[in-house]
């Protein structure tokens, strides 16, 4: 059995955003300043009336940061790891992890070090 946001994607035809932020909007073509560091995005978006729409395009760099679960601000980082469910930036992970430790990557399932 499908679930309603299963059967959202699967129903939705997603729209070509073409070169637009599929989070922000803003232009990330050649000479944006904003080419570079985009990577390919397909996204749902709730427009301010509630209506969803499948957006197909490609995300800028500051779309792609996450916020660190540890830090008292919250700061937003590109570079950051996920222990035992908790997205840390790489000061954090410092703290997190002690040297010697061994701990799960659970993007990849492998077990890792720490130098």
């Amino acid at each position: 059995m499908i679930d309603s946001s299963e059967q959202f994607l699967v129903n939705q035809t997603p729209i070509d955003f073409g070169e637009k932020c599929t989070e922000c909007e803003r232009d990330t073509s050649f000479g944006s300043g904003l080419f570079v560091n985009r990577i390919p995005s397909q996204m749902e978006h709730e427009s301010p009336s509630g209506e969803f729409e499948l957006r197909d395009g490609y995300m800028c760099w500051e779309c792609q940061q996450v916020e660190c679960d540890q830090c008292p601000v919250g700061e937003l980082t590109l570079e950051y790891q996920i222990v035992e469910g908790t997205i840390l930036c790489p000061s954090c992970l410092d703290e997190q992890v002690s040297v010697g430790a061994v701990w799960e990557d659970p993007d990849t399932g492998f077990f890792r070090y720490r130098d």
